[in-house]
Formats: C-alpha cells, structure tokens, sequence
C-alpha cells in the first residue's frame, strides 16, 4: 500500500494595513499561488494559530479550519484545568489546611452522645447560671464533632415541606461550631427584634398576640385542633381561605367543618401573609392566634404596639425526616404529596434531592436556598434564646401546661377538658404509625448528615426549655 503525501493549499492573508487588496502576503513567506499545493509542515500550527487570534483570512481551506478550532479548544481546555486545579488547592489549604489534628475528629453518637449531653446540661443547670451567662459566656466542650472530610452530605440538596425550594449545602469547618456556645456576634434583623415580644418579658395580652412557629411533623396540626376544638380561639392559618375565602375584599371569621373558627386569610405562604398585612390583620385583633412556618415573613405582621409573641413546638430532626417521608408518601391531601415515596427505601430517599437539609435553621434564619454557615446556626440559638417560649414534643404535657399559664388558655366545659386531654395523651392529629429508625443504624447516620446544624439547635432548644422552666415557677416573670 502507497501512502500519498498529504498536501493543502496556502492560506492566504490580507495586509491589516495595506489599502491595495491587490497586495496579499502569503503565511509560508514564499513566492507562490494560491492554487499552489505544499506539503504540510510545522509552519501550519503557527498558521492556525495566526487565523485563530488574527481573523482576517482572504481564503482557508476546511482543515486550517479545523486545525484552527482545535488547537484554540484546546487551549481553552488545558487553561480552565489549571484555573480550577489552582483554586481548588488555594481552597482546600484555606479550609483543612489550619490544623492538622481536625483529621482524627469523629462524630460522637450513640449512647456515649446522649450521656455525654445529658452531664453538660446537668453541669450547667447545678451551676444555676443564668441563660445569658450560660449561653454566652460560659466557656464549654462542643457535643458534636465531624469528620471534615465527609462531604456527601454538603452537596445534597433537598425540597422542603410545603414548598419547592431546593436547598443548598452547608460548608463548615469542625472546630467553628459548639452547640452551647456562640461562636459569631450575630444580630437580630429589625423586624423580629422590634415586633415580637422578649422571652424574660411579661406577657401582655392587649398589646400581644401568640405567634406560633409551625414546624412541619412536630405536634403543628394538634396545636391548631386543640386551639380551635378544644379553647375555641381565632386562629390565622391555612384553613380560613378555602372555598374561595382567599378572595374575600376584606376580614372576617369562617367556620371549618368541625366548628372551629378562622379569620379568611392564608399565612402559610409568604403571598397569604402579604395579603393578610394588607387587610390589617393584627389591627384588626379577629385572630386569637396566628401560626406560619415562613417565620421572618409572618413577623412583619406586627408592629411596635402590636407584638407577637412566638412559641413553637420542636421534636427530634431525625424523628421528624423518618415521619414526613412516611407520611408524604401517603398524604394524598397535602400539595407536597409524593406518591414515588412509597416505592424507595429511607435510605434512598435520604440520599436523594427530596431529603430536608436543616430545616429548622434554614427557616429561622430565613436562608432557604444558599449555603449554611456556623453564623446561621448562631441565630438561629439567638432568635430561639431571645424571643421564642419552646415546647418539646418529648414533653408535650409540660409544654402545654407552660403555654396555658402564659396565654391564660383554659377549656370553659368538661367537653373541653377531655377534648384536650384526648389530643394530648391519646389522638395526635394526623399521626401514622411508621417504621421506627434505630440509632446507629445507616439510615439514622445518613439522616443525621443531612441535619447535623438542626440536631445542634434541637440540644440548645433542650437547654432552653430546662432554663425557661424558672420563668414559668413561683414568682416566674411569665406566669398569667
């Protein structure tokens, strides 16, 4: 077999400067035509190169072209390698470079976990510092360590009940967070700092308003069964713009089929509140109570004369993610319905973009799509340390008994009191019997991960409801 040599014709080039078009230069420098052939040679790399940044070709045959697009592509590849290689490294020293001994950092779980944060909360309380000095000032060993090199769990990204947001990750160094300590200086965004109420502060029922913080698969629907069945209040919520309500031209109080009363607006979503801020809502004082899950929007309700004054119910974030994908996967009624639930496993689902990330810090930071950092979990502790009275699903009795001292709430009839009495300790509004996901196991890790920042803000929520029960005793500031 022949081989034939390969052979094109000269690429001929315009003078940039010449004004007679007549006048051509030729890339090989030589005396020769444009129907001349020559072989190729190294001087045609040079040539592609010279069409690729100079751009003005009188005539180029298909291969230069070619030639030209791919060394050109080429070189924009190997560049944009080395930009990120580059900047990956700067990263990686500035993030895990600063101690070498965050290496041998594991997570603590188990029974040790659990032992080990029950003797700081006793320490803390036979110290009988006060909640500021406790959080603030005291100096104490962190609870939770982690592994920096686990990042599976900072790249998931998850829908949240209620809503189609996808969240984003959260990127943390170990030694940045301490469960009982804050680590930043963070403030109070003006809203929630000027128009709810302090927790040390009495209650003052003209002036205030309860505002409850609606944490999804955590006692949310029997805090609002027991509100409108059993205490017969006004409520603010959902349920009041159904059945075309969400477009009444003004205020007024609807009846739900079991009775209950509710004022015609739609605070769980920011749009509802909106409109509910423009009819006067809180001014207009038709709702005993108003409830939300979108936290910073639904604080803009109130004002400096008209306060709310927050409480909300938290239960463990593990708990919580094994109940809403067993309960989502079923609850044909709800918008976040997602039948597909039903034909994975928990620890599939907790790999997936469906899981929750941190759902309690994301909303009460209001940072529901970008990055988490250790100063959003210091708000978070801030906001619940400053203004919010917590209740406990693992202490719901107490919880409630703290809530009816404070609001003066009480069921007027016998038919009250056991309607209370069944939602507490028998008939949990919307409860289904699920799985129980022990600990340790892979589908708990896996959880666990995507909530680490929520398990910390659950033990200072803990914390918190041990501290706040002096304000509820004898003689305690909240006491109606």
């Amino acid at each position: 077999m022949r081989y034939q040599p390969i052979t094109l014709r000269t690429v001929v080039l315009w003078r940039p400067d010449d004004d007679d078009h007549d006048n051509i230069d030729l890339i090989d420098g030589g005396n020769i035509s444009e129907d001349d052939e020559c072989p190729i040679t190294f001087d045609w790399f040079f040539t592609a190169i010279n069409h690729l940044f100079r751009g003005r070709c009188y005539r180029q045959k298909k291969t230069v072209r070619r030639l030209s697009f791919f060394l050109g592509f080429a070189c924009l590849a190997a560049f944009v390698f080395l930009t990120r290689s580059v900047a990956t490294t700067l990263t990686s020293n500035l993030n895990h470079g600063m101690s070498t001994a965050t290496n041998d950092v594991n997570l603590v779980q188990g029974p040790k976990r659990n032992a080990y944060a029950d003797a700081t909360r006793q320490s803390l309380l036979s110290n009988n510092v006060g909640i500021n000095d406790n959080l603030h000032h005291e100096k104490k060993e962190r609870l939770f360590r982690h592994n920096k090199d686990d990042k599976t769990a900072n790249t998931k990204r998850n829908n949240i009940h209620g809503s189609q947001f996808r969240f984003g990750a959260s990127y943390y160094s170990p030694d940045d967070i301490d469960p009982y300590h804050n680590t930043h200086k963070v403030r109070l965004p003006k809203a929630i700092d000027q128009n709810l109420a302090n927790v040390n502060d009495p209650y003052v029922e003209d002036a205030e308003i309860p505002y409850f913080f609606h944490i999804p698969r955590s006692a949310g629907s029997t805090v609002k069964d027991i509100l409108g069945s059993c205490i017969h209040l006004t409520t603010a919520s959902d349920v009041g713009s159904r059945n075309g309500h969400e477009r009444d031209p003004s205020l007024k109080i609807v009846q739900s089929d079991d009775g209950s009363n509710f004022v015609n607006v739609d605070t769980s979503t920011p749009e509802g509140i909106h409109m509910a801020k423009r009819l006067g809502l809180v001014e207009s004082g038709l709702a005993d109570m108003i409830t939300t899950q979108y936290f910073h929007v639904g604080a803009t309700l109130f004002s400096k004369t008209k306060k709310g004054r927050m409480f909300t119910f938290i239960r463990h974030p593990i708990e919580r993610a094994v109940s809403l994908f067993y309960y989502l996967a079923i609850a044909h009624w709800e918008p976040t319905y997602d039948p597909d639930l039903a034909y994975i496993s928990i620890e599939m689902y907790a790999r997936s973009k469906r899981i929750e990330h941190n759902w309690m810090v994301r909303f009460l930071t209001n940072e529901l799509e970008r990055d988490l950092t250790p100063r959003h979990l210091d708000l978070a502790k801030e906001v619940l340390r400053q203004k919010c009275i917590i209740g406990l699903v693992d202490e719901k009795n107490e919880s409630w008994l703290r809530l009816m001292r404070l609001f003066g709430w009480e069921a007027h009839s016998d038919d009250g009191n056991e309607c209370l009495d069944r939602h507490l300790n028998f008939v949990w509004s919307n409860k289904h019997n699920h799985p129980v996901i022990e600990e340790g196991t892979l589908a708990w890790q896996l959880l666990y991960k995507q909530n680490e920042l929520d398990m910390m803000l659950y033990e200072y929520a803990h914390l918190l409801f041990q501290e706040q029960a002096a304000l509820f005793g004898e003689g305690g500031s909240l006491v109606t």
